[in-house]
């Protein structure tokens, strides 16, 4: 079983922003920035490789001359989220800030901290791990300890361990920030629970599974106790921790939570309230998820349907969203058709919605699990362990128009032969969202799906 837990990234870069507000990027992939610097360097070695003899070009930033202008630079390059080109720039920005506001400055804090979230991004660890600490230092030295801004500079010195497999510093790092919150906001502060997700995450990745647990059920009583258990208000912290409950394989405790929310609002509001959709879905979504083809499951998911299409003014993208669900759930359990008539509703819908063009691709264009049988796990393992080295497997495939997978062929498996007839099997055991182009389904070729794993030599 693999614990995640995911916290709200816009909430961290309103709360807790890395002075000059760059630290929010923790958790996002870096695998682009790296790419880019591994095809430098392959560039720059055949380069040599050749002969070529050209003189070196001058180092990214070497010629900005002024703050604000390495300043904007800087910037610019973070916005297109090109870090590892962002990282020189940053260095000179830092050199042309320490220049002028002097190396224990407040606008060299902030500069650090933002050169070693780029850094860390970027998976230059060691140098991010470097600027964030003396970042810290120089906070602490100006306002000490228990400093407001010390906060996010920490949450990204723990990402940062994080991300180089260093969980337990960064366990200890996470921890001390939640202390300075809690110091300053107070105990019942929401802003710790993004740090609490934080905390839960990297328990998770030490296979510290109860402990995972328990900070995100701390965080679902903070939020009790702070509104009440059975009010509205609390509701969104309940469906926070039935998700994660679903997305650990917990799905009969996360129902237990949706059938809670949906015991508070009739007790609240009515049995009609447009707020029973989101429980009623998700119950749905849960049983799906489980690959339990019980009525209950379907049931929930017409009667979310039927709430919002009594209210006097329908919401469409909820009603798409629910008859999206119901999709799925046909093309999942259902032996018989039609398969595509809620997702045609759905589809007409999304043209009465702003970005409802966006939606149709990212809902339609390409084909989503709706059941997901994973391949088989035996002898080895989802995370990197003592004596482990990294296998996949990677499988090409195509999706016909009732959502089945047909023509599963393996492109490449490391090592050979270990985990292929599983990973084939999966595929084709597998439903999937058909693709729709103008309203109508089309089988899906070409597709591809890489499965990753841990093996011992030894076995």
């Amino acid at each position: 079983m693999t614990l995640r837990s995911q916290p709200s990234k816009e909430r961290l870069r309103t709360t807790y922003p890395v002075l000059g507000g760059l630290w929010i990027l923790a958790g996002l992939s870096c695998a682009s920035a790296v790419q880019t610097q591994e095809m430098v360097n392959a560039e720059s070695l055949s380069a040599e490789l050749s002969g070529q003899t050209e003189a070196p070009a001058a180092p990214p930033g070497a010629d900005l001359n002024s703050r604000f202008e390495a300043q904007l630079a800087f910037s610019d390059l973070i916005e297109l989220e090109q870090f590892v080109e962002a990282v020189p720039v940053g260095q000179r920005l830092l050199e042309l800030t320490e220049q002028e506001t002097g190396p224990e400055s407040k606008n060299t804090a902030t500069v650090l901290a933002d050169l070693a979230e780029a850094e860390r991004v970027a998976g230059i660890h060691d140098s991010s791990e470097t600027h964030f600490l003396r970042a810290i230092e120089i906070i602490r030295s100006a306002d000490g300890s228990y400093s407001e801004t010390v906060i996010g500079p920490l949450l990204g010195l723990g990402s940062n361990y994080q991300d180089r497999g260093d969980y337990l510093e960064a366990r200890v790092v996470f921890e001390e920030a939640r202390s300075v919150n809690r110091r300053i906001f107070g105990l019942l502060n929401e802003g710790q629970i993004d740090i609490l997700d934080l905390i839960s995450q990297t328990l998770s990745n030490m296979n510290l599974f109860v402990e995972a647990h328990e900070k995100q059920l701390e965080g679902l009583r903070l939020m009790e106790r702070k509104y009440g258990e059975d009010t509205i208000e609390v509701l969104p912290a309940i469906y926070k921790y039935a998700r994660w409950l679903g997305g650990n394989g917990l799905y009969q405790a996360e129902r237990g939570q949706y059938v809670r929310a949906i015991s508070i609002i009739r007790k609240r509001l009515n049995r009609e309230s447009v707020h029973m959709v989101m429980p009623l879905r998700e119950t749905g979504n849960s049983f799906r998820r489980q690959k339990l083809g019980e009525g209950q499951g379907l049931s929930s998911l017409k009667k979310a349907l039927m709430i919002l299409e009594a209210q006097e003014n329908i919401d469409a993208l909820a009603t798409a969203q629910t008859l999206r669900d119901i999709g799925d759930w046909n093309i999942a359990f259902s032996k018989v058709g039609p398969f595509d008539e809620e997702y045609r509703r759905a589809w007409n819908l999304l043209a009465n919605i702003e970005n409802g063009e966006e939606l149709r691709r990212a809902w339609f264009y390409d084909p989503n699990y709706v059941l997901f049988v994973s391949p088989s796990r035996r002898g080895v393992s989802n995370f990197q362990e003592p004596d482990t080295e990294p296998g996949h497997v990677l499988v090409a495939f195509d999706v016909d128009e009732r959502g089945r997978a047909n023509n599963v062929s393996v492109l490449e498996a490391i090592p050979s032969g270990l985990k292929n007839e599983t990973v084939v099997t999966s595929i084709r055991r597998s439903r999937f969202r058909p693709r729709f182009v103008d309203g109508e389904t089309v089988p899906a070729t070409g597709l591809a799906r890489r499965f990753v794993y841990f093996y011992k030599l030894d076995e």
